[in-house]
């Protein structure tokens, strides 16, 4: 671990200063989008949608006055599936529909620290299944050209 932040923090030691949303953390997947079918009234049915994501960076800097090298490469795949199914009568008024979505990710680290020492290297890798997450009820309303989607999500 001791490596891991030494070569984070040579990495990152002269980064600009970055804005970011209260507590540096967000809903959303960088690229990716929330919900699927917001507002607008799928056909009755069922609809599927896959969302892949991939992500790959590689950073190296001298440190100390180039007696160390320190050096990463991080890649990421994310993949959500998600499926909604929205029945043919009407329910309050507007289309009822459920869903729910399944995301998996894979991440893999590649760290390296070099000096007149010797060097160490750190390489790992995992795939993991993220929080599930059910749509319970969502109901579509439209109005001309005005649409209305609440929602139940857990």
């Amino acid at each position: 671990m001791l490596i891991v932040a030494v070569v984070t923090g040579a990495l990152l030691g002269n980064a600009d200063k970055a804005a970011a949303a209260e507590g540096a953390a967000s809903n959303y997947f960088p690229g990716g989008y929330g919900s699927l079918l917001v507002g607008l009234a799928p056909e009755p049915g069922a609809v599927f949608a896959n969302l892949n994501l991939f992500y790959s960076a590689e950073a190296s800097r001298a440190v100390l006055q180039g007696r160390a090298n320190v050096g990463m490469d991080v890649d990421a795949a994310y993949l959500l599936l998600q499926g909604l199914y929205t029945w043919d009568a009407p329910s309050l008024g507007g289309r009822f529909a459920i869903g729910g979505y399944v995301p998996l990710g894979y991440a893999s680290l590649d760290a390296s620290l070099s000096a007149g020492l010797g060097s160490a290297a750190i390489s790992d890798d995992e795939t993991a299944l993220g929080d599930i997450g059910l749509i319970p009820a969502s109901f579509y309303w439209s109005a001309g050209n005005w649409n209305f989607n609440p929602c139940l999500s857990g």
